[in-house]
């Protein structure tokens, strides 16, 4: 759909929407939004704490079905008319994307974005669409928006750059999904849970394929399908099997917005697993190309491989925050270099690299931004003065490594 298309949709939405606005805000109601599929992200991870730490409270969570059973949380889906109604009679409504230009929210509601990615990888915004209709769109956004949380200092100014936050709104005290990272009782058991439900083995190690998004049209990117075949994948189990004498599995998935229906015999299907972070938990390696988890995951400190066969083409299209030469992973842009990579992987030359890439990138995660901000929606729901809360940066996990 044409872009001009749908920033017209979201005006004759917001004009649809207004006269829900002569309905008061619920002084206890919070809605959370989780815009990328099931239950889970940021929005699951504060509403753990709420459930854990705050009082009776009115909380509704937006997302696709189906929808789990958790006392205390209302679920609707997230293109329903309840989802408007909850949203816009909300004392907090927190979301993890863009695209909220078209509530029109009651001074009453605070809003607040967690975001979808961190790091300080692809830009947000490709050069070629930063049209002067888009960027007005994303101004009214973040002129609605209170709190906008960030991983690290790039990422923070290209939010700024891109139209998606304002400086005042910034909060630098990164993803409420990424604490599991810092808490390793949680990490732990987590990690257990979801070995359990791939069928792997206690000898087993896991190594976890998750290319990231390509435009589906009028994109050079299209050209390239960023799955591995079946001879490659057991070519690199292959590798990574010679390289640490451990029995390897592989599993994949891909991107929401570009998801194959292709199968293939010797990798677990990963598609429709409902939360890529548990993914991460689990994982002893990660192959990625430009994702965000490859922030995420840099802070367990487990080894990421970049296979990235079209860097020249995405970085010409879509661009970095931080040029690729600097985050400090082993890139490869063939399978033979990806292999050599894996064969010459050395685990203290890499922990090194890693300090570097989140010196470079500023890095602000804390390890408690679920506490952060849940203690923060708990006093707007108290009608409490609050002001923002800083908390000493962490560094990623030591934690025992297949290499």
């Amino acid at each position: 759909m044409n872009i001009y298309c749908k920033i017209a949709i979201k005006y004759i939405l917001r004009f649809l929407l207004f006269p829900l606005r002569l309905f008061p805000v619920k002084a206890d109601r919070i809605t959370l939004l989780n815009d990328l599929g099931s239950y889970a992200d940021s929005p699951a991870s504060i509403c753990n704490y709420l459930l854990q730490h705050g009082h009776v409270l009115d909380i509704c969570f937006a997302c696709n079905p189906p929808f789990p059973q958790i006392d205390g949380v209302s679920f609707f889906n997230k293109r329903s008319l309840a989802f408007f109604i909850k949203s816009l009679h909300s004392r907090v409504f927190l979301t993890n994307n863009g695209g909220v230009s078209y509530m029109p929210f009651s001074r009453h509601t605070t809003v607040v974005n967690t975001w979808h990615g961190g790091g300080p990888c692809k830009r947000i915004t490709a050069p070629q669409h930063r049209c002067p209709a888009i960027l007005k769109d994303r101004d009214l956004a973040a002129s609605k928006t209170h709190i906008f949380l960030s991983s690290c200092t790039v990422f923070s100014q290209g939010a700024i750059e891109d139209h998606l936050s304002t400086k005042e709104s910034l909060w630098e005290i990164g993803l409420p999904r990424n604490d599991v990272f810092f808490t390793p009782q949680a990490l732990n058991s987590i990690a257990l849970k979801v070995r359990s439900e791939l069928g792997l083995s206690e000898n087993d190690k896991f190594v976890l394929y998750a290319p990231t998004f390509r435009k589906a049209r009028h994109s050079s990117l299209n050209a390239l399908n960023p799955f591995l075949n079946e001879t490659q994948i057991e070519f690199i189990k292959g590798t990574l099997k010679k390289a640490t004498q451990e029995n390897w599995q592989f599993g994949y998935r891909s991107h929401r917005l570009t998801f194959s229906p292709r199968t293939v015999c010797n990798a677990i299907d990963l598609n429709h697993y409902p939360d890529m972070q548990r993914l991460l938990c689990a994982a002893d390696a990660l192959i990625t190309d430009y994702s965000s988890s490859v922030w995420d995951f840099s802070l367990t400190g487990n080894p990421i491989f970049i296979f990235a066969p079209d860097r020249l083409s995405y970085e010409r299209e879509r661009g970095f925050y931080m040029p690729m030469a600097q985050w400090g992973f082993p890139i490869a842009e063939n399978i033979r270099e990806l292999a050599n990579n894996i064969l010459s992987f050395d685990r203290q030359k890499y922990l090194k690299s890693l300090q570097q890439y989140h010196c470079k990138a500023g890095i602000a995660e804390t390890g408690q931004a679920s506490a952060i901000v849940g203690r923060k929606i708990l006093s707007i729901i108290d009608g409490d003065n609050w002001d923002k809360e800083t908390s000493s940066k962490k560094t990623f996990l030591n934690k025992p490594h297949p290499f």
